[in-house]
């Protein structure tokens, strides 16, 4: 289905994404921590399959987008793994808050990708992917994230990861939506 209504790349790329998913990231979440950033890729390629799919090549503003959903999973993983870490453990998921119970790896992880999520966001006003004052707003949302994540992974509490995890479900609709409204 989507080889006819996408090509082959984004028929391609969807395969790739499932293998990835199925045969990597879904048995590895039992043995290793690094299957968030596993997952992240293979949840991060939507962009790219729509991309492709809607006629367009693979350039530096389809990976732009790439960047953003695969950098925003991490914080927003995180901070649902640690809040949730009891059960997860429980169920015998090695997520990073399981293997690292102290916090320490959790909040430095959380500190990095929320910080380079900025960069990544303000991007697409740089490919020609947005309109210059695009950037301004992206500077705004990712900066009030940034500091939810840096504030999350300072105190590592359950009150501020869960901020950190329900201001990552609004973030990406903002902004995505407002690549799609104050695109070029």
């Amino acid at each position: 289905m989507v080889w006819a209504a996408g090509g082959a790349l984004a028929a391609g790329l969807t395969v790739g994404t499932i293998f990835l998913y199925v045969l990597v990231y879904t048995p590895l979440k039992k043995v290793t921590p690094q299957t968030t950033w596993i997952g992240a890729a293979a949840g991060a390629t939507s962009p790219l399959i729509g991309w492709v799919a809607a006629g367009g090549p693979p350039d530096a503003r389809a990976f732009t987008l790439f960047a953003i959903q695969f950098l925003w999973q991490i914080p927003h993983f995180l901070a649902l793994f640690w809040i949730y870490r009891e059960d997860y453990a429980r169920a015998g998921f090695k997520v990073m808050p399981v293997v690292h119970p102290n916090g320490g790896t959790t909040s430095i992880q959380i500190a990095i990708h929320s910080f380079t999520l900025l960069p990544a966001t303000i991007a697409p006003a740089l490919v020609g992917l947005a309109r210059p004052e695009y950037a301004l707003g992206a500077f705004a949302v990712s900066g009030s994230f940034l500091l939810l994540g840096l504030r999350a992974s300072w105190t590592m509490t359950i009150a501020d990861n869960r901020r950190l995890f329900l201001a990552s479900l609004a973030y990406l609709p903002i902004i995505f939506g407002m690549i799609l409204f104050g695109g070029v």
